[in-house]
């Protein structure tokens, strides 16, 4: 068995081997968690994570300053975006917000997170087409659900993008560099 049948049928909540070997550790479930710990208390997240544990890391100061009337977030001893009890004052960007998120929680835990709402929405979208093979019709509840989950996703994707400074527009020229081959490939197909 692999590693993604696993989490398949994590997903789609059928009965799961109590013991597992994965990264040359024993993991066993855990109902109350719902996931494989080893001995430790370590999940197969924590095992992904430690193989970076060599990797070189920035150091970053991060701190909030409250005034009488404003809040001043600050990275590196510079401002990042201030808020302020005034009318005419503008909201930070989006950008800025989910720059200001990812800088107090930093990349390694990000990185985690974003495994876990990948995992969500997969498991949204195995209910959704269970439900929809049971009773024949996919649920407005459904739809919102998965909806919820890919914006999680795209929250997550945002902060990475955002971090390591890529242009919407240098993504743009990928994605439709990628499409195209696909197409490519799908007409090759047949």
């Amino acid at each position: 068995m692999k590693l993604i049948d696993l989490l398949d049928m994590m997903a789609k909540g059928e009965k799961l081997p109590s013991k597992i070997r994965l990264f040359n550790e024993v993991f066993e479930y855990d109902e109350d968690e719902k996931t494989y710990l080893d001995k430790d208390g370590y999940t197969f997240d924590d095992y992904c994570l430690m193989d970076s544990l060599n990797e070189e890391i920035e150091q970053v100061e991060w701190s909030i300053t409250l005034n009488s009337n404003s809040i001043t977030f600050t990275k590196n001893g510079e401002a990042l975006f201030s808020i302020t009890d005034g009318e005419d004052d503008e909201e930070p960007s989006r950008k800025d917000k989910l720059l200001a998120i990812i800088d107090h929680y930093g990349l390694d835990k990000q990185l985690k997170y974003i495994h876990s709402e990948y995992y969500e929405l997969d498991e949204a979208i195995i209910n959704t087409e269970t439900f929809t093979k049971i009773y024949g019709e996919i649920s407005d509840g459904d739809i919102k659900h998965i909806a919820e989950e890919i914006a999680d996703i795209e929250v997550m994707l945002k902060q990475f993008q955002y971090f390591y400074k890529i242009e919407d527009s240098e993504i743009e020229e990928i994605m439709n560099e990628k499409i195209d081959r696909q197409l490519d490939r799908i007409e090759g197909e047949e």
